[in-house]
């Protein structure tokens, strides 16, 4: 993750901010990262995870609240 935050901090994540792709689902490769950038306009509690319920047990899932 600190690799992540220091090219954050460097400029050095290319982001396409003009005409992003529209997805529900992406892939994270091994080691790698993905930025979500969406509109939190739909209150509630939302949750992030993978299609593998054994990963969500892992603890690879996300609850957020909005």
């Amino acid at each position: 993750m600190s690799d992540v935050r220091r090219m954050d901090e460097m400029g050095e994540l290319k982001r396409n901010l003009d005409r992003p792709p529209i997805k529900d689902t992406v892939t994270v490769p091994v080691g790698g990262y993905t930025i979500l950038r969406f509109p939190a306009d739909n209150p509630g509690v939302w949750m992030f995870h993978c299609h593998l319920e054994f990963h969500s047990e892992l603890g690879m899932a996300l609850i957020m609240r909005m």
